[in-house]
């Protein structure tokens, strides 16, 4: 047996792993403690230092690490606040989780991206998570404020519509930036609206408006009348592969079907006029 050991970056601040285990499926387990030293008291909002204990361990899933699952255990710290009167402790919330979730945010992320070009039923199956789980997160992520100070530059955006019911009903949009190779989750959008699209875009400070070279979008209009609304006729607009590779089987697709019904009526003729020579003779 060959043993290899490699490196991989989480993307988790104020943490170090104590323990990698993989179960019997090849998923991995990872042991992982907080190296914070203060936190915020719940109560009065000062600075807190004084530790207390550790929480209860929790399980929090992060994204696939080689194809395999992620799930980090972590036993959170708590502070006392020694400000308050009856000094009342406070668990400590890591950055990278959003409260009482069982997912990092850098996972709720995935799944959200994992949406486009895709059906929630689709990402449901190939992550093993409940439809009702990435319904939930969707309408947490609707109309969240984006912090656009942290976003040096947009490059390409793209624009998907996601239909959260059979039948193509009840749209949501999903908004990415491509930037340097790395697509980053902008906005979730509650329908797929112009005007719902265009107060997106104008949300988008001008010095960062103007660090977009293109948008990537289907050919819904609305996404496309949208785009020059905003960014006028200097913004190139593409159509993503997914749809145009879709447009695409979907005329070889009637031209296939159109022939094997001509090729079944011609054999089928064919085959009738071969019997009657053989009954003539």
């Amino acid at each position: 047996m060959i043993t290899s050991t490699f490196s991989i970056d989480l993307g988790l601040n104020s943490i170090e792993v104590t323990d990698v285990i993989t179960d019997e499926n090849g998923h991995y387990h990872l042991e992982i403690r907080s190296t914070e030293t203060e936190g915020t008291c719940r109560v009065c909002g000062k600075k807190i230092t004084t530790f207390h204990e550790y929480d209860r361990k929790i399980t929090i899933q992060h994204f696939p690490i080689l194809g395999k699952d992620c799930y980090l255990h972590i036993r959170l710290p708590r502070f006392r606040c020694k400000s308050c009167p009856k000094t009342p402790t406070t668990t400590l919330q890591p950055s990278w989780r959003n409260r009482n979730s069982a997912y990092t945010i850098d996972f709720e992320k995935y799944l959200l991206k994992s949406l486009i070009n895709s059906t929630i039923s689709d990402v449901s199956c190939k992550e093993g998570i409940g439809e009702g789980v990435i319904h939930r997160l969707l309408d947490r992520y609707i109309e969240t404020e984006v912090n656009w100070d942290e976003i040096e530059s947009l490059d390409q955006l793209g624009i998907d519509e996601i239909s959260l019911k059979k039948g193509h009903k009840d749209f949501v949009t999903i908004v990415t930036s491509r930037s340097q190779g790395c697509i980053k989750l902008l906005g979730v959008l509650k329908d797929r609206k112009k005007a719902t699209v265009i107060t997106f875009f104008k949300s988008i400070p001008k010095a960062l408006r103007k660090t977009v070279k293109s948008i990537c979008s289907d050919f819904y209009e609305g996404f496309i009348n949208a785009a020059k609304k905003v960014f006028g006729k200097r913004i190139r607009i593409v159509v993503d592969r997914f749809h145009l590779a879709k447009l695409y089987r979907k005329g070889l697709d009637s031209l296939r079907i159109k022939e094997m019904k001509r090729l079944k009526k011609t054999w089928k003729k064919q085959r009738m006029q071969n019997f009657e020579v053989l009954c003539g003779q």
